[in-house]
């Protein structure tokens, strides 16, 4: 998420600076990064749903009076790589 915010911030900054950007193929190049940065962030926000259904589960399997409940079809396992990317501070 904060590569994908922090290249978004870079972008929009550009191109905040051009003075014809109401022209429709600047319009167009900058649709074309928004895409790729919404992507980014929807799977971040995918993998944080799915982390929070595990937690769930993981409360849940603690209660021994209580059925643990299945994962959504199609959910997958938080994906370390996902940060990968990230600078280490």
């Amino acid at each position: 998420m904060q590569n994908a915010l922090a290249g978004m911030t870079a972008d929009l900054t550009r191109w905040s600076e051009i003075s014809n950007r109401d022209k429709p193929d600047i319009l167009a190049l900058e649709a074309d990064s928004q895409s790729a940065y919404q992507e980014k962030l929807g799977g971040f926000f995918k993998w944080v749903n799915v982390s929070l259904l595990r937690c769930n589960q993981m409360r849940q399997s603690l209660d021994p009076n209580r059925t643990v409940d299945p994962l959504p079809t199609g959910a997958v396992a938080p994906a370390p790589a996902m940060f990968t990317s990230i600078s280490q501070l």
